[in-house]
């Protein structure tokens, strides 16, 4: 599932549909001077036999007034998330 959407809630559903079925979610959004692009794969275990994070495992509901944290990277193993200047 490709996920372009612009708000938190719509995220999170698609993220909890794509865990449901089975299938990788791969999500992205663009800001005035970032990009960002999200592969998840929730339905899958990592190594250690647990579930991979959820979209909602990565980026907690924000703060009114600030942009959801979607410029943190994070780098796991089980998920990989870029980001990158103009």
């Amino acid at each position: 599932m490709l996920d372009g959407s612009d708000n938190f809630e719509t995220r999170y559903l698609v993220s909890d549909a794509c865990y449901l079925a089975g299938k990788p979610l791969i999500t992205g959004g663009t800001g005035p001077v970032r990009r960002s692009l999200t592969t998840i794969r929730a339905h899958e275990r990592g190594a250690d036999g647990q579930f991979n994070p959820t979209y909602r495992c990565l980026f907690r509901k924000p703060r009114p007034g600030h942009g959801a944290g979607l410029r943190r990277s994070r780098r796991d193993g089980r998920a990989w998330r870029a980001s990158w200047d103009r």
